[in-house]
């Protein structure tokens, strides 16, 4: 209902940050297999890092140029990344895990992501306020925008370092 327009492209989308994700944890493998295995076998693995590395950015080619193909992805993702910390890969895993976004309220958009503290509370019972639920897959990725605004923003840093 809400993307009727272009259900493919934002499946597309996802799978394409899902497939980079993919490739990322194979890139770690093999810097971590560098680090462990004797350097006469390195030049069987260094072949397979500019491979991977060649293939992400063949994906994050294809996942920029899809958003800007779209008015309305490119809108949203105009809005995401005017917010510090968040860039083209984090705005369009974004985009592809939440397309409601523009559509619901920052509350429901809260709790749809799972950053939405639910109290636990029946009668005179008051448990404790818990973040859970949610589009599990976002959450790492405001994590790091965050962290990478606390960086790079003397604000941020000032506020919650």
């Amino acid at each position: 209902m809400l993307l009727a327009a272009e259900p493919k492209n934002i499946r597309l989308i996802s799978d394409l940050v899902i497939r980079r994700n993919q490739l990322l944890s194979m890139q770690t493998m093999e810097k971590n297999r560098i680090q462990i295995l004797p350097a006469s076998l390195h030049p069987t693995i260094k072949p397979m890092l500019t491979t991977i590395k060649n293939q992400i950015t063949k994906l994050e080619e294809k996942l920029v140029k899809l958003i800007e193909d779209s008015p309305e992805y490119q809108a949203k993702n105009t809005i995401l990344q005017s917010v510090p910390g968040i860039g083209n890969i984090a705005a369009a895993s974004i985009i592809s895990n939440v397309p409601e976004l523009g559509y619901i309220t920052n509350k429901q958009a809260a709790s749809l992501i799972g950053v939405a503290p639910i109290t636990r509370e029946s009668g005179r019972y008051k448990g404790k306020r818990v973040i859970q639920g949610g589009r599990a897959q976002v959450r790492p990725v405001l994590n790091m925008a965050m962290m990478s605004a606390m960086q790079c923003n003397p604000v941020f840093k000032a506020t919650y370092a």
